[in-house]
């Protein structure tokens, strides 16, 4: 196997809001869809299924934000490959869901828990997760299953270090720097989370994995509406985001979970959408990040696209 490329991030730009609706995050730390796979092409390569298991879907709405940087840099969330090959019709060459377990030897992060208010807020998180570092690296290679279709095209995080204390602002934060990812959780947060008798442990499992999720994903700095559109969807995927979330309105650039429900309907009806997304935003490839993707994913200009996915709503 080749070695796995190294970490290169793009800045992201802008500390931002973000509506979370969680599954409970209690049953199987597997890979599953909201939806059908589409089906395996004759000939086509790529892992197994993961299972028709997964998480049970829907929960409270919380707000989450995020914040990245790169090289031990901090900035804020919110902003900001291989984008060849021809609009196909669904089905024509894809893979299917990949197995997390595929990704085991390059999305396994040492985990390293910092529970600062372990006799205070941090309780909660304890009682959310209490066994937090295999739901972590199982949040890592699912995102990994999810983004990439080898392990070899994986940008590498050794060491992902979780810090729960309280703080005010955002439910959580994300810090990169090289191979070495920072992940801090708002106790605070979950602390108003329990104060109003919603469920702690959706509210941490969900925004643990999309957070993991923004980790492992491509960014060149140039569409922070697209990477945290991914970082939903593949909340989506992972089973912490109900169908009944999608509305129609808005706009593809929104972000979050707008972006995340487009993606879903373009990796529903073109080939290997998702991943041709987030290989757009490859900032080793030395190419400025352009809209074309979506022209050469679906045939048709993102605006056009849009307005499809909206008319099937």
């Amino acid at each position: 196997m080749n070695r796995p490329v190294a970490r290169a991030l793009g800045a992201l730009t802008a500390l931002v809001a973000l509506t979370v609706a969680c599954g409970d995050g209690t049953s199987a730390w597997v890979l599953t869809r909201n939806h059908p796979s589409p089906p395996l092409a004759s000939g086509a390569t790529g892992g197994t299924s993961a299972g028709t298991g997964g998480l049970p879907r829907g929960g409270t709405g919380a707000s989450a934000g995020t914040s990245q940087g790169g090289d031990g840099g901090a900035a804020g969330a919110g902003s900001g490959g291989d984008d060849s090959g021809a609009a196909g019709s669904a089905g024509e060459g894809t893979v299917g869901p990949r197995n997390p377990d595929d990704f085991a030897e390059v999305c396994s992060p040492v985990v390293t828990i910092d529970n600062r208010t372990a006799t205070g807020n941090g309780q909660l998180f304890t009682e959310s997760l209490p066994e937090p570092e295999a739901f972590m690296i199982a949040a890592a290679r699912r995102s990994c299953a999810l983004l990439y279709k080898l392990p070899e095209e994986v940008p590498v995080t050794n060491d992902l270090t979780v810090v729960i204390e309280d703080f005010e602002g955002a439910p959580g934060t994300l810090l990169v720097g090289g191979a070495s990812t920072t992940l801090r959780l708002n106790s605070l947060h979950m602390r108003s989370i329990a104060d109003a008798a919603g469920d702690v442990t959706l509210e941490v499992s969900g925004v643990s994995q999309f957070l993991i999720a923004l980790d492992y994903a491509l960014d060149d700095g140039a569409a922070g509406w697209l990477v945290s559109g991914l970082g939903d969807w593949v909340r989506f995927e992972a089973g912490y985001t109900p169908i009944s979330s999608r509305g129609p309105g808005g706009t593809w650039t929104d972000g979050f979970k707008t972006t995340a429900f487009f993606v879903d309907w373009l990796d529903q009806n073109y080939v290997d959408a998702a991943y041709l997304l987030n290989r757009s935003m490859d900032p080793s490839d030395a190419e400025p990040w352009s809209d074309q993707v979506f022209f050469e994913i679906g045939g048709k200009d993102v605006a056009a696209l849009w307005d499809d996915y909206q008319a099937s709503l």
